[in-house]
């Protein structure tokens, strides 16, 4: 059984409210995924990413998480809904081709489908650009088969490697590369201001 990672590093650009509370000012540093290869070990480390789908009888409990799985933060980034959601909409009503890409989107009775799915769960995405002067809200489901969605700070990612026994530098370089960036962008906006978000299929 094979397992991907997802994983965006976010960023709070707003100095004035409470971390992570401002949609119009969370990002994602990437408009994609960044591309890690499949190291088992760090994503059980990160949010228990392959061990909590094994067999009751073959999980291993070191391999439990220092974190347990927080879920999906809100408000996250454009980015990060728009590869861990669906807007629910009417065909006759879809959301602007530049708010939202129009193959993720799902009509209410398959996201209602959906909702019965273990996992799977609904929530809000806030528009704020291309609407006017108001911002839209747009009830959102996540896809099936996503699971231990979680955000980590910077020195909760650095914890969660320890507890597990992993050294940064023994791990590939794209591992590296995302602690590195965020290092930079806590330097420059701080702690609370900066989080790695994952989920897993």
């Amino acid at each position: 059984m094979g397992t991907y990672m997802s994983a965006y590093v976010e960023v709070d650009y707003d100095k004035r409210s409470q971390p992570f509370t401002d949609a119009t000012q969370v990002f994602s540093l990437t408009y994609g995924s960044f591309a890690l290869e499949r190291g088992y070990e760090v994503f059980d480390a990160i949010a228990g990413g392959r061990n909590s789908v094994m067999a009751p009888e073959d999980q291993d409990p070191a391999s439990i998480p220092l974190i347990a799985p927080r879920g999906m933060p809100a408000p996250c980034s454009a980015a990060v809904a728009w590869d861990y959601y669906y807007i629910v909409a009417e065909a006759t009503d879809p959301p602007d081709r530049y708010v939202w890409p129009a193959h993720r989107c799902v009509l209410p009775p398959v996201a209602q489908e959906w909702l019965t799915k273990d996992g799977t769960h609904e929530a809000e995405f806030v528009q704020w650009f291309n609407c006017g002067p108001e911002h839209r809200i747009w009830r959102v489901v996540s896809a099936p088969d996503l699971y231990n969605a979680s955000w980590l700070r910077l020195n909760e990612f650095d914890l969660s490697l320890k507890h597990h026994n992993l050294e940064l530098k023994d791990l590939p370089v794209e591992y590296r590369i995302v602690r590195a960036a965020m290092s930079m962008l806590v330097d420059e906006h701080g702690p609370e201001r900066v989080r790695l978000v994952v989920w897993f299929s």
